[in-house]
């Protein structure tokens, strides 16, 4: 019976050896894990910090592109409102609106007669300053047509009287007095 004692003890210590070997094994893998487990918690730390400034920084460029959106909004209907009015009054100009019917008549047929080269007001240019002061010097002859010659204003005199479209006071160079009489072509 001691024998047996003795072999059972034998085979107990054996087996208590084989554990502390297997649980220094396993206490090893235990720790290699937790540096593991460490590490990954370290790069989700990590992680979790870049997500944080991503979002922050998607949200300040949201916002900048929100408040550049607006500019762009805000400038767009301002070109659009400008560009209504550059198109008003180019049409105004272009239809001598303001002028009498007469003067009117004779622009329109700027095209088909040679020799007209418009209005005083349209061919006199200023300093914004001395705007007014011209108009109020000139009166009413700002509204004068200028022509080449004394030819063509009877051209068009012929063709207001014909069609009953008024009267208008031509101004032909070449009746024009001075050395230097000359119209230069506005562009």
């Amino acid at each position: 019976m001691l024998e047996q004692v003795q072999v059972r003890r034998s085979e107990v210590c054996q087996k208590l050896l084989k554990f502390k070997s297997d649980e220094s094994v396993q206490e090893e893998q235990l720790k290699e894990e937790q540096k593991a487990l460490d590490m990954i918690s370290l790069m989700i730390d990590e992680m979790e910090t870049s997500q944080t400034e991503a979002e922050e920084r998607i949200t300040s460029l949201e916002q900048d592109v929100k408040r550049l959106n607006k500019n762009l909004n805000d400038v767009q209907q301002e070109y659009h409102t400008c560009y209504t009015k550059l198109e008003s009054l180019r049409n105004l100009a272009e239809r001598y609106e303001g002028y009498g019917q007469s003067i009117r008549r004779v622009m329109e047929a700027k095209d088909r007669v040679k020799g007209i080269h418009g209005v005083v007001a349209d061919l006199i240019t200023t300093e914004k300053t001395y705007e007014t002061a011209i108009e109020t010097a000139l009166g009413g002859s700002i509204q004068n047509i200028v022509t080449d010659s004394e030819q063509t204003a009877k051209q068009l005199i012929e063709y207001l009287k014909k069609n009953k479209y008024g009267r208008a006071t031509f101004l032909p160079l070449t009746s024009i007095g001075g050395k230097n009489a000359s119209v230069r072509k506005r562009r």
